[in-house]
């Protein structure tokens, strides 16, 4: 937003305002296509995601409230619900962090 910002800026008082105004407005296309091809909002999205929930498992493990208050072995359970968040976030990444394996060749 800071390039895009600066675009108006340059072209009004820059010494060589197109020259500087076209590499702003190029970087500005840079950096929103290397957003979109490695899809950086989603993929932060999940994985903050994906941490405050095994923060919470974590938590409640430690108290052992929830699920875990009337488990036979919580430690089991926690763990497989641990495993079954990272194997979640595997999957997301192996099916969105690299779009060109989906689409083949």
């Amino acid at each position: 937003m800071a390039l895009a910002a600066a675009i108006p800026v340059t072209l009004n008082f820059a010494p060589a305002p197109t020259l500087l105004g076209s590499i702003l407005g190029a970087a500005i296309v840079i950096l929103e296509g290397c957003l979109g091809i490695f899809n950086c909002h989603e993929n932060w999205i999940n994985y903050r995601s994906t941490a405050e929930t095994l923060k919470k498992e974590g938590e409640f493990y430690k108290a052992q409230i929830g699920e875990y208050a009337t488990a036979d072995d919580p430690a089991k359970l926690f763990v497989e619900r641990v495993e079954a968040l990272v194997s979640r976030e595997h999957t997301f990444w192996r099916t969105n962090a690299r779009p060109s394996e989906k689409q083949g060749p």
